[in-house]
């Protein structure tokens, strides 16, 4: 079989991914000791040198809502940041975003451990490995503010522990310190310390992983945590607080995933709790999660090294000189 072939010849010294000259001038000679000029400047790149963050991101911001608002084909979507230190300046952007109302996407992976969702989690299950209730523990436990408990009440209790030095073991047993809220005081170590208890004392017997999974879900849930974190997304919903709604939702999924994955993967396999800790904590430690864009129309800002942009118009770069 005789077949015609033809060959076509493209000039590699020349990219075809570029529109305008000036961009193509960039991309070829940036970092590179090509003595060459720029001909034809086309005004698709523009510099600007701030004296800081707080200046550079008002810079950005006020730019993107000129464009908008003079180019009605632009949307938000079509414009992105970047920046090797995006991490720097979400704080910054996120007040700046707020304060020009423009709807954005911070695509930043954050470590679950530090939140204080993940942070009630660890300490339950540090309380529960501990020989003896630990009062650091304990209102940490508390003070992660996922338990409904009065934060009066709380300070009360804190106060009580730390004039009496209550620690260890001496949880366990009523308190009779003199102190006009004893009743109180006394109704709340109980009401906090007996659940745990129990628990405690369950999860040292022999178990499988899919019996201590299920207990511990099972007190996550008699202890109202799930319920109180719906209601706290509830609340951020009505405040127009979407994105921390939705971050809350996330780091709960994180913990659901974790006993799901562990009954999932030993199953009927029997282990000890402190086998099961030391699990928990290593995979908790090594979460890091994001939050999906809440809007389809936003700015996307994200880190350079991993930043996936699906052709966007307008791009920044911030901190180009770093």
């Amino acid at each position: 079989m005789n077949l015609e072939t033809e060959c076509f010849y493209c000039n590699q010294n020349k990219p075809l991914r570029f529109k305008y000259s000036d961009l193509e001038y960039l991309s070829t000679n940036i970092m590179r000791n090509n003595n060459v000029t720029l001909q034809k400047p086309l005004g698709n790149i523009t510099v600007f040198e701030a004296k800081d963050m707080y200046m550079e991101t008002e810079y950005v911001c006020a730019t993107v809502k000129k464009l908008i608002s003079s180019d009605k084909t632009l949307k938000y979507r079509d414009i992105a940041i970047i920046s090797n230190n995006i991490g720097e300046y979400s704080d910054i952007l996120k007040s700046s975003f707020s304060r020009y109302e423009i709807p954005y996407f911070l695509s930043i992976e954050k470590p679950v451990k530090n939140t204080s969702v993940m942070m009630f989690f660890i300490s339950l299950i540090d309380i529960l490995t501990a020989k003896n209730f630990r009062s650091e523990q304990i209102f940490r436990f508390v003070k992660c503010g996922v338990i409904e408990k009065d934060l009066t009440e709380t300070a009360m209790l804190e106060n009580y522990c730390y004039r009496w030095g209550i620690d260890g073991k001496l949880w366990e047993e009523p308190f009779t310190a003199e102190d006009k809220n004893l009743g109180i005081i006394e109704n709340f170590r109980k009401t906090l310390t007996e659940p745990l208890k129990i628990l405690r004392n369950e999860v040292k017997k022999e178990h499988s992983a899919v019996e201590i999974c299920t207990l511990l879900y099972n007190y996550l849930v008699e202890c109202n945590a799930e319920q109180n974190i719906a209601e706290t997304m509830s609340g951020l919903v009505k405040k127009n607080l979407d994105y921390e709604a939705n971050e809350i939702k996330r780091i709960w999924g994180c913990i659901i995933d974790i006993l799901d994955s562990i009954a999932d993967t030993l199953g009927e396999r029997k282990i000890s709790f402190s086998e099961m800790a030391m699990l928990i904590k290593s995979m908790a430690g090594k979460i890091n999660y994001s939050v999906p864009p809440q809007t389809v129309d936003s700015v996307i800002t994200a880190s350079a090294r991993t930043a996936r942009l699906n052709s966007p118009r307008v791009i920044f770069v911030m901190g180009a000189s770093d």
